[in-house]
C-alpha cells in the first residue's frame, strides 16, 4: 500500500540513524555508479560529452528513493517513468525484464527523451525500479532533428513508444529493436546509446540486490519507509523557516515565426504557507497550446517547478517523494 505522505501522522523512525546514513549514502552511490556507467559507455556526444541523460531510483510503488547528479528537467519526475509501468504491466513483472518509453503522454519529457526502467527483484520480491533518462542523437523525426518546434501535433514528431517491453528474461525482443533501428537515421548509435542505458539500469539492479544479501529485505524496505518520513519531515521544517507569501511572475520566450508570432509569456504563482508547511506552483494561467512544439509535458513542468523550489532551499535535503510532497504543481489540460 502506497503510504500518504501528505496526510500521514509522524510515525517513529524504524532504522536507526546511523544506518539510515549508511544507507541513504549507498543508494546515492548507486545512482551515480548508475551514472558513470551510462557516461563512459555512451556512443552519442550528446549523451557521452553533453551528459543530457539523468538516473534514478524508485520505489515499488513508484515513489522517488534516490536520484544522481543530473537533469533537474529529467530527475525531478523520475516517478513519472515508473508508474505507467505499474499500471500497464504490473501483474506481469518479472525479473529480466526492461521497458522504454518516450510518450508524453506516459511521463516522458519529449520525444527524443527515452526512457530505461528495470523493475528490481529480490527472491521473486519487486523491491524498486533502476531508471534513466537519456536523449537521442536521433529519435525518427521526419527530418534530421530531435526537436521540431513546426510540428503541430504529436504525429509529426516520429515514432512513440507507449512504456513496451524491450527487453525479457534480460534479452532483447528483437522484433522492437529492428523497428527502432529502421527508424532511425543512426541505428548504431542509438543502439550503442540503449545499450549503455540499459547497462547503468542493470548495474543499479544487481547493486540493490547485493545491498539485500546485505542488510536483508526487511531492513532495506524499513529504510525506503523511513527515508521518506525523513524527507517529508526535512521539507517541512525548510518550508515552515519561510514567510508567508505569495508571488507571481511573467516572463516571454521570443517570437516564433509561423508557431507564435508574438511571443509566448509564461505565467507562474508561487505560495509558501508554512503554517501547513506547503508550496503551491501554480501554472495554470497560462495560455493555451501553440501550433508547435513549444507545448510543455506534465513531467516537464512539475519537474521544474520542482527544481524551482529545491534550488532556494538547504541543498542537504532529501530529494526523494516524502520531500517532494509537500511542493503542489498546479496545472491544467492545455
Amino acid at each position: 500500500m502506497v503510504k500518504d505522505f501528505q496526510n500521514s501522522d509522524t510515525k517513529e523512525s524504524r532504522i536507526e540513524p546511523y544506518l539510515m546514513a549508511v544507507l541513504s549514502s549507498r543508494f546515492e552511490a548507486i545512482n551515480r555508479e548508475m551514472t558513470n556507467t551510462l557516461l563512459r559507455s555512451a556512443r552519442s556526444a550528446v549523451l557521452a560529452i553533453a551528459r543530457d541523460f539523468s538516473c534514478a531510483v524508485t520505489d515499488a510503488n513508484a515513489r522517488l528513493v534516490s536520484v544522481a547528479e543530473g537533469l533537474p528537467v529529467h530527475t525531478g519526475t523520475s516517478h513519472m517513468i515508473v508508474e505507467p509501468v505499474l499500471e500497464l504491466h504490473g501483474d506481469n513483472l518479472k525479473p529480466g525484464d526492461c521497458y522504454f518509453n518516450n510518450s508524453a503522454y506516459y511521463g516522458g519529457n519529449h520525444l527524443a527523451v527515452f526512457t530505461v526502467t528495470v523493475p528490481v527483484f529480490y527472491k521473486e520480491k519487486l523491491m524498486f525500479f533502476t531508471n534513466n533518462r537519456a536523449h537521442q542523437a536521433d529519435c525518427g523525426h521526419p527530418v534530421p532533428t530531435t526537436y521540431s518546434y513546426w510540428a503541430k501535433d504529436v504525429y509529426e514528431e516520429g515514432p512513440h513508444l507507449p512504456c513496451v517491453k524491450i527487453q525479457e528474461n534480460y534479452k532483447d525482443i528483437d522484433d522492437l529493436i529492428r523497428i527502432l533501428r529502421t527508424n532511425i537515421r543512426s541505428p548504431d548509435v542509438w543502439y550503442g546509446d540503449y545499450l549503455a542505458g540499459l547497462g547503468a539500469a542493470r548495474i543499479g539492479e544487481r547493486r540493490i540486490i547485493e545491498l539485500c544479501d546485505k542488510y536483508g529485505v526487511d531492513t532495506i524496505i524499513a529504510f525506503s519507509e523511513d527515508w521518506q518520513e525523513y524527507g517529508r519531515k526535512r521539507m517541512i521544517e525548510a518550508i515552515r523557516s519561510l514567510p508567508a507569501i505569495t508571488c507571481e511572475g511573467e516572463d516571454w520566450h521570443d517570437s516564433v515565426p509561423g508557431v507564435a508570432p508574438e511571443g509566448i509569456p509564461i505565467r507562474a504563482k508561487v505560495t509558501v504557507d508554512p503554517k501547513e508547511a506547503y508550496v503551491t506552483v501554480d501554472l495554470r494561467d497560462n495560455i493555451d497550446n501553440v501550433p508547435g512544439g513549444f507545448n510543455s509535458t506534465e513531467a516537464t513542468a512539475t519537474a521544474l517547478a520542482l527544481a524551482g523550489v529545491f534550488n532556494v532551499l538547504d541543498p542537504s535535503l532529501p530529494h526523494n517523494e516524502g520531500a517532494n510532497s509537500r511542493i503542489k504543481v498546479l496545472l491544467r489540460e492545455g
